[in-house]
Protein backbone atom coordinates (compact mmCIF):
# COMPACT_ATOMS: atom_id res chain seq x y z
CA UNK A 1 0.00 0.00 0.00
CA UNK A 2 1.47 3.31 -1.04
CA UNK A 3 1.51 6.52 0.96
CA UNK A 4 -1.50 7.89 -0.87
CA UNK A 5 -3.66 4.90 0.16
CA UNK A 6 -2.57 5.19 3.77
CA UNK A 7 -3.50 8.87 3.80
CA UNK A 8 -6.96 8.18 2.43
CA UNK A 9 -7.70 5.41 4.95
CA UNK A 10 -7.96 1.62 4.87
CA UNK A 11 -11.00 0.05 3.24
CA UNK A 12 -12.72 -2.94 4.91
CA UNK A 13 -15.69 -5.16 4.06
CA UNK A 14 -18.08 -2.95 6.04
CA UNK A 15 -16.55 0.39 5.15
CA UNK A 16 -13.43 2.38 5.83
CA UNK A 17 -11.68 3.97 8.73
CA UNK A 18 -10.56 7.46 7.86
CA UNK A 19 -7.56 9.23 9.31
CA UNK A 20 -9.70 10.71 12.12
CA UNK A 21 -10.74 7.25 13.42
CA UNK A 22 -14.39 7.39 12.27
CA UNK A 23 -15.93 4.31 10.66
CA UNK A 24 -17.72 5.16 7.47
CA UNK A 25 -20.35 2.52 6.63
CA UNK A 26 -20.51 1.03 3.14
CA UNK A 27 -18.13 3.59 1.83
CA UNK A 28 -20.88 6.21 1.83
CA UNK A 29 -18.92 8.58 4.05
CA UNK A 30 -21.56 8.77 6.85
CA UNK A 31 -20.11 8.83 10.43
CA UNK A 32 -21.36 5.88 12.52
CA UNK A 33 -19.68 6.00 15.96
CA UNK A 34 -16.50 7.05 17.70
CA UNK A 35 -14.22 4.28 18.91
CA UNK A 36 -13.86 3.99 22.71
CA UNK A 37 -16.87 6.28 23.29
CA UNK A 38 -17.99 6.56 27.06
CA UNK A 39 -21.16 4.67 28.16
CA UNK A 40 -23.81 6.65 30.17
CA UNK A 41 -25.50 5.45 33.41
CA UNK A 42 -28.77 3.67 33.00
CA UNK A 43 -31.77 4.89 35.01
CA UNK A 44 -31.61 1.85 37.29
CA UNK A 45 -27.94 2.43 38.07
CA UNK A 46 -28.62 6.09 38.86
CA UNK A 47 -31.45 5.18 41.23
CA UNK A 48 -29.24 2.66 43.03
CA UNK A 49 -26.52 5.28 43.56
CA UNK A 50 -29.05 7.78 44.91
CA UNK A 51 -30.46 5.14 47.27
CA UNK A 52 -26.98 4.30 48.59
CA UNK A 53 -26.24 7.99 49.21
CA UNK A 54 -29.58 8.35 51.02
CA UNK A 55 -28.82 5.37 53.26
CA UNK A 56 -25.39 6.78 54.12
CA UNK A 57 -26.90 10.15 55.01
CA UNK A 58 -29.56 8.45 57.16
CA UNK A 59 -26.82 6.56 58.99
CA UNK A 60 -24.57 9.58 59.45
CA UNK A 61 -27.17 12.21 60.42
CA UNK A 62 -27.93 10.81 63.92
CA UNK A 63 -24.21 10.54 64.58
CA UNK A 64 -23.73 14.17 63.51
CA UNK A 65 -26.63 15.27 65.72
CA UNK A 66 -25.23 13.32 68.67
CA UNK A 67 -21.83 14.90 68.13
CA UNK A 68 -23.38 18.36 68.07
CA UNK A 69 -25.37 17.66 71.24
CA UNK A 70 -22.24 16.32 72.92
CA UNK A 71 -20.44 19.53 71.98
CA UNK A 72 -23.30 21.68 73.32
CA UNK A 73 -23.42 19.64 76.51
CA UNK A 74 -19.66 19.95 76.99
CA UNK A 75 -19.78 23.72 76.42
CA UNK A 76 -22.65 24.03 78.89
CA UNK A 77 -20.74 21.99 81.47
CA UNK A 78 -17.71 24.22 80.94
CA UNK A 79 -19.87 27.27 81.67
CA UNK A 80 -21.00 25.70 84.92
CA UNK A 81 -17.40 24.92 85.80
CA UNK A 82 -16.41 28.55 85.24
CA UNK A 83 -19.33 29.79 87.32
CA UNK A 84 -18.36 27.36 90.07
CA UNK A 85 -14.81 28.74 90.06
CA UNK A 86 -16.16 32.32 90.25
CA UNK A 87 -18.40 31.37 93.18
CA UNK A 88 -15.43 29.79 94.97
CA UNK A 89 -13.36 32.93 94.37
CA UNK A 90 -16.21 34.99 95.84
CA UNK A 91 -16.31 32.57 98.78
CA UNK A 92 -12.56 32.94 99.33
CA UNK A 93 -13.02 36.71 99.63
CA UNK A 94 -16.32 36.91 101.52
CA UNK A 95 -16.07 33.58 103.44
CA UNK A 96 -19.46 32.38 102.20
CA UNK A 97 -21.40 32.10 98.96
CA UNK A 98 -23.56 34.99 97.76
CA UNK A 99 -27.33 34.89 98.36
CA UNK A 100 -29.29 33.77 95.32
CA UNK A 101 -31.13 37.09 95.53
CA UNK A 102 -31.26 40.17 97.70
CA UNK A 103 -34.51 41.84 98.75
CA UNK A 104 -35.01 45.04 100.67
CA UNK A 105 -38.17 46.46 102.11
CA UNK A 106 -39.12 50.09 101.70
CA UNK A 107 -36.98 51.08 104.67
CA UNK A 108 -34.00 49.30 102.97
CA UNK A 109 -33.34 46.90 105.86
CA UNK A 110 -32.41 43.35 104.94
CA UNK A 111 -34.85 40.56 105.63
CA UNK A 112 -32.80 37.86 107.31
CA UNK A 113 -32.97 35.73 110.42
CA UNK A 114 -31.96 38.64 112.64
CA UNK A 115 -33.97 41.43 111.05
CA UNK A 116 -37.36 40.91 109.42
CA UNK A 117 -39.12 44.28 109.14
CA UNK A 118 -41.84 43.50 106.62
CA UNK A 119 -43.19 41.63 103.65
CA UNK A 120 -41.43 41.18 100.35
CA UNK A 121 -43.58 42.51 97.54
CA UNK A 122 -42.59 40.90 94.24
CA UNK A 123 -44.93 43.25 92.43
CA UNK A 124 -42.81 46.29 93.18
CA UNK A 125 -39.43 47.50 91.97
CA UNK A 126 -37.93 48.99 95.11
CA UNK A 127 -37.22 45.63 96.74
CA UNK A 128 -35.54 43.80 93.84
CA UNK A 129 -31.79 44.08 94.26
CA UNK A 130 -28.76 41.97 93.31
CA UNK A 131 -28.81 38.39 92.09
CA UNK A 132 -25.94 36.00 92.72
CA UNK A 133 -24.76 36.59 89.14
CA UNK A 134 -24.32 40.31 89.71
CA UNK A 135 -22.39 39.66 92.91
CA UNK A 136 -19.83 37.36 91.27
CA UNK A 137 -19.18 39.55 88.20
CA UNK A 138 -15.85 40.84 89.61
CA UNK A 139 -14.73 37.23 90.06
CA UNK A 140 -15.25 36.27 86.41
CA UNK A 141 -13.42 39.18 84.78
CA UNK A 142 -16.47 41.41 84.51
CA UNK A 143 -15.44 44.28 86.80
CA UNK A 144 -16.53 47.03 84.34
CA UNK A 145 -19.99 45.48 84.05
CA UNK A 146 -20.23 45.17 87.84
CA UNK A 147 -19.22 48.80 88.28
CA UNK A 148 -21.83 49.92 85.75
CA UNK A 149 -24.65 48.77 88.07
CA UNK A 150 -25.89 51.49 90.38
CA UNK A 151 -26.17 49.32 93.48
CA UNK A 152 -27.79 52.16 95.43
CA UNK A 153 -30.87 51.57 93.28
CA UNK A 154 -32.95 48.47 92.44
CA UNK A 155 -31.85 46.51 89.38
CA UNK A 156 -35.15 47.39 87.66
CA UNK A 157 -34.42 51.12 87.91
CA UNK A 158 -33.73 52.95 84.64
CA UNK A 159 -30.23 53.68 85.87
CA UNK A 160 -29.44 49.97 85.41
CA UNK A 161 -30.87 49.62 81.92
CA UNK A 162 -27.56 49.00 80.16
CA UNK A 163 -25.94 46.50 82.56
CA UNK A 164 -29.05 44.35 82.97
CA UNK A 165 -29.40 44.30 79.18
CA UNK A 166 -25.86 43.00 78.66
CA UNK A 167 -25.44 39.47 77.31
CA UNK A 168 -23.13 37.21 79.31
CA UNK A 169 -21.84 34.32 77.16
CA UNK A 170 -20.90 32.28 80.23
CA UNK A 171 -24.58 32.33 81.29
CA UNK A 172 -25.85 30.89 77.99
CA UNK A 173 -26.17 27.19 77.19
CA UNK A 174 -25.92 26.46 73.45
CA UNK A 175 -28.68 23.84 73.69
CA UNK A 176 -31.27 26.55 74.43
CA UNK A 177 -31.76 28.65 71.31
CA UNK A 178 -34.38 30.87 72.99
CA UNK A 179 -31.78 32.41 75.29
CA UNK A 180 -31.01 34.97 72.58
CA UNK A 181 -34.55 36.38 72.89
CA UNK A 182 -34.38 39.07 75.56
CA UNK A 183 -36.97 39.33 78.34
CA UNK A 184 -39.41 42.12 77.55
CA UNK A 185 -41.35 43.20 80.67
CA UNK A 186 -43.66 45.23 78.47
CA UNK A 187 -44.57 42.20 76.37
CA UNK A 188 -47.26 41.17 78.84
CA UNK A 189 -49.45 43.12 81.20
CA UNK A 190 -48.14 41.85 84.55
CA UNK A 191 -44.52 43.04 84.67
CA UNK A 192 -44.44 46.68 83.51
CA UNK A 193 -42.88 47.60 86.86
CA UNK A 194 -39.67 45.93 85.65
CA UNK A 195 -38.96 48.76 83.24
CA UNK A 196 -39.37 49.55 79.58
CA UNK A 197 -36.12 48.03 78.31
CA UNK A 198 -34.97 44.47 77.66
CA UNK A 199 -33.25 42.14 80.12
CA UNK A 200 -30.81 39.50 78.88
CA UNK A 201 -31.23 35.80 79.50
CA UNK A 202 -29.34 33.13 81.41
CA UNK A 203 -29.48 29.33 81.74
CA UNK A 204 -28.14 28.75 85.25
CA UNK A 205 -29.86 29.14 88.61
CA UNK A 206 -28.79 29.03 92.25
CA UNK A 207 -30.07 26.31 94.56
CA UNK A 208 -32.22 28.31 96.99
CA UNK A 209 -34.61 26.20 99.05
CA UNK A 210 -37.25 23.51 98.88
CA UNK A 211 -39.56 26.12 100.41
CA UNK A 212 -41.24 28.93 98.49
CA UNK A 213 -39.66 32.28 97.68
CA UNK A 214 -42.10 34.28 99.77
CA UNK A 215 -41.50 36.02 103.05
CA UNK A 216 -44.96 35.43 104.45
CA UNK A 217 -48.47 34.54 103.44
CA UNK A 218 -47.38 31.22 101.93
CA UNK A 219 -49.63 28.19 102.34
CA UNK A 220 -48.87 25.58 104.92
CA UNK A 221 -47.27 22.42 103.53
CA UNK A 222 -45.94 19.23 105.00
CA UNK A 223 -42.53 17.69 104.60
CA UNK A 224 -42.34 14.25 102.99
CA UNK A 225 -44.20 11.74 105.11
CA UNK A 226 -46.41 14.38 106.67
CA UNK A 227 -44.76 14.03 110.08
CA UNK A 228 -44.06 17.73 110.57
CA UNK A 229 -46.06 20.70 109.31
CA UNK A 230 -44.38 23.96 108.48
CA UNK A 231 -45.05 27.31 106.94
CA UNK A 232 -43.49 27.36 103.46
CA UNK A 233 -41.45 30.48 104.11
CA UNK A 234 -37.85 29.97 103.04
CA UNK A 235 -35.87 32.54 105.00
CA UNK A 236 -38.07 33.88 107.80
CA UNK A 237 -36.89 32.72 111.26
CA UNK A 238 -39.80 30.28 111.51
CA UNK A 239 -39.60 29.16 107.90
CA UNK A 240 -37.94 26.43 105.91
CA UNK A 241 -34.43 27.88 105.91
CA UNK A 242 -34.32 28.08 109.70
CA UNK A 243 -36.78 25.36 110.60
CA UNK A 244 -35.26 23.07 113.22
CA UNK A 245 -36.11 19.41 113.18
CA UNK A 246 -37.17 18.51 116.70
CA UNK A 247 -35.74 15.00 116.41
CA UNK A 248 -32.10 15.78 115.67
CA UNK A 249 -31.82 19.58 115.81
CA UNK A 250 -30.98 19.83 112.10
CA UNK A 251 -32.31 22.42 109.66
CA UNK A 252 -33.10 20.16 106.74
CA UNK A 253 -34.91 22.38 104.25
CA UNK A 254 -32.30 24.89 103.20
CA UNK A 255 -30.39 24.76 99.93
CA UNK A 256 -27.12 26.67 99.65
CA UNK A 257 -27.91 30.19 98.46
CA UNK A 258 -31.09 31.52 100.03
CA UNK A 259 -32.65 34.98 99.95
CA UNK A 260 -30.43 37.55 101.68
CA UNK A 261 -28.43 34.72 103.20
CA UNK A 262 -26.17 31.88 102.09
CA UNK A 263 -23.98 29.14 103.52
CA UNK A 264 -20.24 28.72 103.69
CA UNK A 265 -18.42 25.62 102.47
CA UNK A 266 -17.70 24.68 106.10
CA UNK A 267 -21.42 24.79 106.89
CA UNK A 268 -22.19 22.56 103.91
CA UNK A 269 -19.40 20.17 104.90
CA UNK A 270 -20.84 19.98 108.42
CA UNK A 271 -24.17 18.99 106.90
CA UNK A 272 -24.27 16.76 103.83
CA UNK A 273 -20.84 17.47 102.37
CA UNK A 274 -19.82 19.58 99.41
CA UNK A 275 -19.68 16.60 97.05
CA UNK A 276 -23.34 15.73 97.73
CA UNK A 277 -24.97 19.16 97.39
CA UNK A 278 -25.99 21.10 94.27
CA UNK A 279 -24.82 24.70 94.04
CA UNK A 280 -26.16 25.64 90.58
CA UNK A 281 -28.35 23.85 88.04
CA UNK A 282 -29.64 24.55 84.58
CA UNK A 283 -32.85 26.38 83.74
CA UNK A 284 -34.53 27.22 80.45
CA UNK A 285 -34.98 30.75 79.17
CA UNK A 286 -38.73 30.90 78.78
CA UNK A 287 -41.03 30.33 75.80
CA UNK A 288 -42.19 33.92 75.10
CA UNK A 289 -40.42 37.26 75.29
CA UNK A 290 -42.43 38.11 78.43
CA UNK A 291 -41.68 34.80 80.17
CA UNK A 292 -39.46 35.73 83.17
CA UNK A 293 -37.75 32.34 83.38
CA UNK A 294 -34.03 32.51 82.71
CA UNK A 295 -33.14 36.19 83.29
CA UNK A 296 -29.75 36.50 84.96
CA UNK A 297 -30.20 39.91 86.63
CA UNK A 298 -33.79 39.31 87.82
CA UNK A 299 -34.42 37.96 91.31
CA UNK A 300 -37.05 35.27 91.67
CA UNK A 301 -37.74 31.57 91.23
CA UNK A 302 -37.14 30.44 87.67
CA UNK A 303 -35.43 33.70 86.72
CA UNK A 304 -32.11 33.08 88.48
CA UNK A 305 -32.79 30.64 91.34
CA UNK A 306 -34.62 27.42 92.27
CA UNK A 307 -37.33 27.29 94.94
CA UNK A 308 -39.95 24.76 96.09
CA UNK A 309 -38.57 22.22 93.62
CA UNK A 310 -38.65 19.07 95.77
CA UNK A 311 -40.98 16.28 96.83
CA UNK A 312 -43.06 18.37 99.28
CA UNK A 313 -44.28 20.39 96.25
CA UNK A 314 -45.03 17.77 93.62
CA UNK A 315 -45.84 20.19 90.80
CA UNK A 316 -42.23 21.35 90.44
CA UNK A 317 -40.63 18.18 91.78
CA UNK A 318 -37.48 17.05 90.01
CA UNK A 319 -35.62 18.01 86.83
CA UNK A 320 -37.81 18.96 83.86
CA UNK A 321 -40.96 18.40 85.94
CA UNK A 322 -43.78 17.83 83.41
CA UNK A 323 -46.74 19.10 85.46
CA UNK A 324 -49.09 21.52 83.70
CA UNK A 325 -48.88 23.77 86.80
CA UNK A 326 -45.17 23.31 87.45
CA UNK A 327 -43.45 26.70 87.81
CA UNK A 328 -45.39 29.38 89.68
CA UNK A 329 -44.27 32.56 87.95
CA UNK A 330 -45.32 36.06 87.00
CA UNK A 331 -47.17 36.29 83.70
CA UNK A 332 -48.19 32.63 83.50
CA UNK A 333 -51.83 33.44 82.67
CA UNK A 334 -50.65 35.08 79.46
CA UNK A 335 -47.86 32.58 78.80
CA UNK A 336 -50.47 29.82 78.61
CA UNK A 337 -52.91 31.85 76.50
CA UNK A 338 -52.35 31.61 72.69
CA UNK A 339 -54.59 34.63 72.20
CA UNK A 340 -52.11 36.79 74.11
CA UNK A 341 -48.96 35.62 72.39
CA UNK A 342 -48.44 32.53 74.55
CA UNK A 343 -48.91 28.80 74.05
CA UNK A 344 -51.69 26.41 74.98
CA UNK A 345 -51.49 24.50 78.24
CA UNK A 346 -51.07 21.25 76.31
CA UNK A 347 -48.22 22.71 74.26
CA UNK A 348 -46.42 23.86 77.41
CA UNK A 349 -46.96 20.43 78.94
CA UNK A 350 -45.52 18.73 75.85
CA UNK A 351 -42.26 20.69 76.12
CA UNK A 352 -42.15 20.43 79.94
CA UNK A 353 -42.54 24.16 80.52
CA UNK A 354 -45.83 24.21 82.40
CA UNK A 355 -46.62 27.06 84.75
CA UNK A 356 -49.18 28.29 87.27
CA UNK A 357 -50.39 31.90 87.58
CA UNK A 358 -48.99 33.46 90.74
CA UNK A 359 -51.09 36.60 91.05
CA UNK A 360 -49.32 39.04 93.34
CA UNK A 361 -47.06 36.31 94.76
CA UNK A 362 -44.52 36.71 91.94
CA UNK A 363 -41.88 34.16 90.96
CA UNK A 364 -42.03 31.84 93.95
CA UNK A 365 -41.66 28.25 92.66
CA UNK A 366 -39.52 26.80 89.84
CA UNK A 367 -37.37 23.75 89.17
CA UNK A 368 -34.32 22.92 87.06
CA UNK A 369 -34.81 22.44 83.31
CA UNK A 370 -32.72 21.97 80.18
CA UNK A 371 -32.92 21.00 76.52
CA UNK A 372 -30.26 18.30 76.87
CA UNK A 373 -31.52 14.82 76.22
CA UNK A 374 -32.56 13.11 79.45
CA UNK A 375 -31.71 15.50 82.27
CA UNK A 376 -29.97 18.63 83.53
CA UNK A 377 -26.40 19.58 84.32
CA UNK A 378 -25.33 20.99 87.65
CA UNK A 379 -22.27 22.08 89.57
CA UNK A 380 -21.90 20.89 93.15
CA UNK A 381 -20.52 22.87 96.08
CA UNK A 382 -17.12 21.20 95.62
CA UNK A 383 -16.95 22.58 92.06
CA UNK A 384 -17.54 19.28 90.25
CA UNK A 385 -19.99 19.17 87.32
CA UNK A 386 -22.61 16.41 87.18
CA UNK A 387 -25.48 15.36 84.91
CA UNK A 388 -28.68 14.49 86.81
CA UNK A 389 -31.10 12.32 84.86
CA UNK A 390 -34.82 13.00 84.51
CA UNK A 391 -35.53 9.63 86.10
CA UNK A 392 -33.73 10.32 89.36
CA UNK A 393 -35.79 9.27 92.40
CA UNK A 394 -38.20 12.07 93.34
CA UNK A 395 -40.64 10.11 95.50
CA UNK A 396 -39.21 10.41 98.99
CA UNK A 397 -41.35 8.74 101.62
CA UNK A 398 -43.70 6.33 99.91
CA UNK A 399 -46.27 4.06 101.62
CA UNK A 400 -45.05 1.18 99.48
CA UNK A 401 -41.66 1.44 101.17
CA UNK A 402 -43.06 1.14 104.65
CA UNK A 403 -43.82 3.70 107.41
CA UNK A 404 -42.70 7.28 106.83
CA UNK A 405 -39.42 8.19 108.41
CA UNK A 406 -38.96 10.76 111.15
CA UNK A 407 -36.96 12.63 110.06
CA UNK A 408 -38.46 11.94 106.65
CA UNK A 409 -36.89 9.83 103.96
CA UNK A 410 -36.07 12.47 101.38
CA UNK A 411 -35.85 11.50 97.73
CA UNK A 412 -32.47 11.39 95.98
CA UNK A 413 -33.37 14.64 94.20
CA UNK A 414 -34.23 16.22 97.56
CA UNK A 415 -30.95 15.06 99.07
CA UNK A 416 -28.97 16.58 96.21
CA UNK A 417 -30.66 19.94 96.74
CA UNK A 418 -30.70 20.03 100.54
CA UNK A 419 -27.55 20.97 102.41
CA UNK A 420 -28.43 19.55 105.82
CA UNK A 421 -30.81 16.60 105.43
CA UNK A 422 -28.27 14.19 106.97
CA UNK A 423 -29.04 11.45 104.45
CA UNK A 424 -26.48 9.73 102.27
CA UNK A 425 -26.23 9.63 98.50
CA UNK A 426 -24.41 6.71 96.98
CA UNK A 427 -22.56 6.89 93.69
CA UNK A 428 -24.80 5.97 90.78
CA UNK A 429 -28.05 7.03 92.48
CA UNK A 430 -28.48 9.90 90.03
Amino acid sequence: MNDRAMAQGTRTRSGAIDSGGTIRRGGTGRPARRLAAGRAFTLVELLVVIAIIGILIALLLPAIQQAREAARKAACGNNLKQLGVALHNYHDAIKRFPPSCRWRTQDTRLCDQNNSPGLVDQGGTEQRWETWVIEILPYMEQVPLYDSFDRALPVADDANTIPRGTELPVMLCAADSYNTVAFNPQGGSVAPHLGTTLWRRGNYAANGSLGYLSYSGAPSVSIPGGSVGMDAVPWAPSGAWFFTNQQDGSQPFKGVMGANIALSIDEVEAGDGSSNTVLLAEIRSGVTDFDPRGVWALVGAGASSLWAHGSHEDRANGPNAPSKDSDQITGCAEIKDPNQGGMSEDQLYAIKMGCQPSGSAGNRRATARSLHDGGVQSVFVDGSVHFIGDYVDIMGDDPSRGPAGDPPDFSIWDRLMLSNDKQQIRKGMY
